[in-house]
């Protein structure tokens, strides 16, 4: 999976979300409409099943943090919520959007690559709608910070392979559109329990219809 992941074109998100411009049409053109609300309906009632799995926790690192897709709904749970992310013109959209919610905590913005918390200082990272763009080398150092500062759990979501990508398979052949490759389940948790993560549980956030599940992942220490 690594070889398949490592050919994918020269990640560039680094550079494409740091323009207020695009991070203050951001919300309006992903989440506007019936469309735009259930998808946000769904993927948060994956995550509350994942948050209701770990059980107790007081912190809680969103990152890539973007607009503050999630804040409202991790603050109005009690936890306290810090963000992160690349660009400085998301967090600004997200720092004025959630200015009511206490539990917030501040932003940090970063290098996910290079993140700069202690060791073992978050209860738990939600990381939402990221992995999936990475090539399998950058994937690879930012799971391993993930692993280095969680003290226990990191909540992330995947896109894998299902029916829809088996239909999208077909269109490219008949030149109605691009393939896009995805990972098994399998895959996706051997990756994972290769950078020290147990995965507990998986939930798919629209079974069936959707490529998209949450993982429920604990930190593995070797003590060896």
């Amino acid at each position: 999976m690594g070889e398949v992941q490592a050919t994918k074109k020269e990640y560039t998100a680094r550079e494409s979300y740091r323009n207020i411009g695009k991070a203050s049409s951001y919300d309006e053109i992903r989440y506007k409409g019936i469309h735009g609300r259930l998808k946000n309906w769904t993927k948060k009632r994956a995550i509350g099943k994942g948050l209701s799995f770990i059980g107790p926790i007081e912190s809680i690192l969103d990152l890539p943090c973007g607009t503050g897709r999630f804040y409202s709904f991790l603050s109005r749970k009690g936890y306290n919520v810090f963000g992160a992310d690349i660009s400085h013109e998301m967090m600004m959209v997200s720092k004025n959007k959630n200015r009511p919610y206490l539990n917030h905590h501040g932003y940090v913005q970063c290098d996910a690559e290079h993140i700069p918390f202690r060791d073992s200082s978050i209860d738990c990272i939600l990381s939402i709608r990221f992995m999936f763009h990475l090539p399998w080398a950058v994937r690879k150092k930012v799971l391993s910070e993930m692993h280095r500062i969680t003290g226990r759990w990191v909540i992330v979501d995947f896109r894998h392979s299902t029916f829809k990508t088996f239909i999208r398979k077909i269109g490219a052949f008949l030149g109605l559109g691009r393939e896009k490759k995805r990972s098994t389940l399998r895959e996706i948790r051997q990756e994972l329990a290769g950078l020290g993560f147990k995965v507990h549980t998986s939930i798919q956030v629209v079974p069936v219809f959707s490529e998209k599940v949450v993982f429920v992942c604990e930190k593995v220490v070797n003590n060896g």
